[in-house]
C-alpha cells in the first residue's frame, strides 16, 4: 500500500513530506488460525487539501495488490491521518461496495 501511496504522490506532484503506514490485524487463535480483519493507518504530512488525501486514498486503496487481494476474504479499514489530524475512513468488506 505504501508504494502505491509513493507512486500517486509522486505522479501527481503532491506535497507530501513523510508517509507513514501501520497494519494492525485481528486474529483467530484456533486453528487453523486466520485473520478476521485488517485496519490501515495511514499518515501523511504535507500541504494537501482534504479532497486531494481522499483522491489519493481512493486511487492508492483500488490500486493496490495486496489490498485488493485481501479484500475477497476480510473486512479491511482504511484510516488516513493529515498533519496528524484524521481525514478519512475507508471500509471495504468482502461483497458489498467499497465506502468512505
Amino acid at each position: 500500500m505504501i508504494m502505491q501511496y509513493t507512486s500517486l504522490v509522486m505522479e501527481k506532484e503532491l506535497s507530501v513530506e513523510n508517509i507513514r503506514l501501520m497494519v494492525r490485524a485481528h486474529t483467530i487463535r484456533n486453528k487453523p488460525r486466520a485473520f478476521t480483519d485488517m485496519i490501515f493507518e495511514v499518515r501523511l504530512d504535507g500541504a494537501l487539501s482534504v479532497n486531494e488525501v481522499k483522491t489519493l486514498a481512493q486511487e492508492a486503496s483500488a490500486n493496490c495488490f495486496v489490498e485488493n487481494t485481501l479484500a475477497k476474504a476480510i473486512p479491511l479499514t482504511t484510516e488516513v491521518f493529515l498533519n496528524g489530524e484524521k481525514a478519512l475512513t475507508l471500509k471495504r468488506i468482502p461483497g458489498v461496495t467499497d465506502s468512505c
